[in-house]
């Protein structure tokens, strides 16, 4: 049970930090006065709105991250007690 607990834990920990980089990538593109950014090099049109979508994904995965962390951390000192 630990080590799935610990599993879980990282790979939360993993999402949420790939989530935040795309919030963080695509929060600094210069969108246009209709809320689109057209990438030549990927022939791509990214929205403005999804910036939001990522932001709250990556609060969401960092409360997460936390209380899976704070509960592998006390799983494992409980059984190191015992």
């Amino acid at each position: 049970m630990k080590h799935l607990l610990l599993i879980i834990s990282v790979v939360v920990s993993i999402l949420t930090f790939l989530l935040g980089s795309i919030y963080f990538n695509r929060s600094t593109l210069n969108y246009n006065s209709e809320g689109n950014f057209f990438s030549m090099k990927e022939n791509i049109v990214y929205t403005e709105q999804a910036v939001d979508a990522y932001g709250l994904l990556t609060i969401v995965g960092v409360a997460t991250s936390v209380l899976l962390i704070f509960g592998t951390i006390r799983c494992f000192r409980k059984v190191k007690d015992n």
